[in-house]
């Protein structure tokens, strides 16, 4: 759980640099397992970084019960990566 925090802390900072508006946002894309998911770490990241005025898109790729090596093989992750970058 401090990781995730430490994780959710970083990419605020980071956002701070950005300057996003509604017709230009940071598409940002959660790479996990269900820990993500359930924690609706993507949905309280947003919430977080809309609220100090950066405009953010997620969307998140959090399949229960994978690691690494499952996302290195799963092409619908590639395929989530190009249409969001």
């Amino acid at each position: 759980m401090k990781n995730t925090l430490l994780h959710i802390a970083l990419l605020i900072i980071g956002l701070s640099s950005y300057s996003q508006t509604e017709t230009n946002p940071l598409n940002i894309l959660f790479v996990g397992n269900s820990i993500t998911y359930y924690n609706n770490l993507p949905q309280t990241f947003e919430q977080i970084a809309n609220g100090q005025g950066n405009h953010v898109t997620i969307d998140q790729h959090t399949p229960g019960g994978t690691g690494f090596i499952h996302h290195v093989d799963n092409n619908n992750l590639y395929d989530k990566i190009r249409n969001t970058f």
